[in-house]
């Protein structure tokens, strides 16, 4: 029930007769005098004039504690929009995590085949071959074209450009290097390698 509610029902219910500076003498109020005008309302007695200010003072909350500024509305939509925007980040975390846990292979496009058989060899012609060898090295390189490489003896690790990863390769693989890829190779002892370079498409 609200407090002007329960104000008016007092007010009505509980409204006094005609009253006289005789009767309100008797109730120990002569000190009142003549009543003054209240354009038409009736005068509470004190005690009902107490019970509604102690009423009024609970059911009324002063303006400092007043909720804030804004309708359950506008407080539901930001709290969506606050959900929605940790859903988000979430989501792009998932998103940054998943590309780091790819293989450097799959994110830089090179392919490679670990432990080539005779057969495939023998069916590529890697026999026939350029070929290419080193020592301990590190060598900045860039592909101008896709090259397929078959690794006879040592290992390379190789760094893209701008990464702090690497990949590495062994005697046995066969890796092929896209056309425009750039990256640092370091070999830590002998390395010999065959390499062919190769169009777009032809493997």
């Amino acid at each position: 029930m609200g407090p002007l509610l329960t104000l008016s029902r007092l007010w009505n219910h509980g409204r006094p007769g005609p009253c006289s500076c005789q009767d309100l003498a008797g109730q120990g109020l002569a000190n009142f005098g003549k009543r003054r005008p209240t354009f038409g309302a009736t005068v509470l007695p004190p005690t009902k004039v107490l019970f509604l200010s102690q009423i009024l003072t609970k059911t009324l909350k002063p303006l400092s504690s007043a909720t804030p500024v804004g309708s359950p509305a506008t407080g539901l939509l930001l709290h969506r929009y606050r959900k929605s925007s940790t859903t988000s980040g979430l989501q792009l975390g998932a998103i940054k995590a998943m590309r780091m846990e790819k293989p450097l292979e799959e994110l830089y496009k090179v392919r490679v085949e670990r432990k080539v058989s005779t057969e495939r060899l023998s069916e590529l012609g890697v026999s026939k071959w350029s070929m290419w060898k080193t020592g301990k090295a590190k060598l900045p390189w860039d592909w101008q074209v896709d090259q397929l490489v078959y690794i006879e003896e040592g290992e390379v690790r190789v760094v893209p450009e701008g990464s702090k990863q690497f990949m590495q390769f062994v005697a046995g693989d066969l890796v092929r290097y896209p056309k425009w890829f750039e990256a640092d190779l370091y070999f830590n002892g002998p390395y010999q390698e065959r390499y062919s370079f190769r169009a777009y498409g032809d493997d």
